[in-house]
């Protein structure tokens, strides 16, 4: 016998279908209580159009008072992030129906936040139905256009391009500001230490004030698509509050970054010491060579060869081979590349062939080395063991 028919057995030939049996529970459940507005709950105003804006204040975090804008425009890799006032930079989180992003998606709770008046004030425009759409996104772009700068976490990649897909079906434009996605620093900061960097991950671990309660991610969505359908507001509470955290959140981790690039010795654990030397040696940063030898002192061994490639871009070649060897001690890539360097100094900068020649034939019997290593280290022992023929 078949599931259907033994459901049919139970049931009865005219039981409704499951989607039939849920449309009745959930009329039944709206016709018991009725609508409940967002209004008689969480404590806001109403926006026009069927948008609901519900604003807070906050004490504005320290370190974000104390930044640099220039130190901005580093993080940014954008120069005219060295012009900001911290009052014209605009925080920007969305909570959305999915992830995928795309012309389904709609951005049902746009949190927007700055400095007003020596407070950090955060709005958050949420949508009763679909139809408000419309007059949220014109109250964000009133608000953008008073603007100058943009920080989100991700939101080149989600949010923005999102919110300009909706802008475009709107028949609106969304300006372009010079844009700080605090996702790419941080993780060049703490990747290497943390197993993720998401805002919550980042204000327990950096922050140390880790978040109590709050919601998944991936039960937002079905929250608004509830209310839709219930017109209950007590599950969107935790939502709201959520995305208000994540705004304070950000410009807390403005300020943090900048205040470490600024100071890196204050970094509370030598890998991520390492990571900033690391990350002011790719951007030419004087003080890498600083902040990599203080991280390496502090037993960050990994900083080992990123100091040795700053050293010896610098003209100390000398200075960075003891780094090169205690580097070429380690397994993995790093080993590897630093043996390779190694070679190189002996071939090129010692003219000890001998001594290269040693070392090469040391890398092609190291367990980790790749059958591509191999061939470019038999090519590397054939040229160096002519040179040592000739040189008989």
């Amino acid at each position: 016998m078949s599931l259907r028919d033994k459901l049919t057995r139970i049931l009865g030939p005219d039981a409704p279908p499951p989607s039939a049996d849920r449309e009745r529970v959930e009329q039944a459940m709206r016709q018991s209580r009725g609508r409940i507005d967002i209004a008689e709950l969480i404590p806001g105003e109403d926006a026009g159009g069927g948008a609901y804006l519900v604003r807070r204040d906050h004490p504005v975090p320290a370190e974000f008072t104390e930044a640099d804008p220039r130190l901005w425009a580093t993080l940014a890799r954008e120069p005219a992030w060295a012009s900001a006032r911290r009052e014209d930079v605009a925080f920007l989180d969305l909570e959305t129906t999915g992830l995928a992003g795309g012309t389904g998606t709609v951005a049902f709770l746009i949190g927007l936040a700055r400095v007003r008046d020596g407070r950090f004030e955060t709005r958050q425009y949420f949508l009763r139905s679909p139809a408000a759409e419309s007059a949220a996104l014109a109250l964000v772009e009133a608000e953008l256009r008073g603007c100058t700068h943009l920080v989100t976490f991700n939101g080149k990649c989600f949010d923005v391009p999102l919110l300009e897909t909706r802008f475009i079906m709107h028949r609106r434009k969304l300006g372009i500001l010079p844009h700080l996605d605090l996702l790419h620093p941080a993780r060049r900061v703490w990747k290497r230490r943390l197993e993720s960097c998401t805002l919550g991950r980042l204000e327990a671990e950096v922050f140390g004030a880790p978040r109590h309660g709050d919601i998944s991610g991936a039960e937002i969505p079905q929250r608004w698509f509830d209310w839709l359908a219930l017109g209950d507001p007590r599950p969107l509470a935790p939502v709201i509050e959520h995305n208000r955290l994540d705004l304070v959140t950000l410009a807390a981790l403005a300020g943090r970054l900048a205040r470490l690039l600024a100071h890196p010795g204050e970094a509370a654990h030598p890998t991520d010491l390492f990571s900033l030397g690391a990350m002011m040696a790719r951007d030419h940063d004087p003080r890498a060579e600083s902040a990599l030898g203080e991280a390496l002192s502090r037993g960050a061994r990994e900083a080992a060869p990123e100091l040795a490639r700053v050293k010896k871009k610098r003209g100390a070649a000398d200075a960075a081979l003891p780094l090169w060897e205690m580097a070429a001690r380690e397994p993995g890539r790093k080993g590897l590349e630093a043996g390779i360097e190694l070679a190189m100094h002996y071939e090129h900068k010692a003219k000890d062939v001998g001594r290269a020649l040693a070392l090469t034939l040391d890398l092609l019997k190291r367990p980790d080395v790749s059958i591509r290593d191999c061939g470019e280290l038999e090519k590397r022992r054939l040229r160096l063991a002519t040179k040592a023929l000739r040189l008989r």
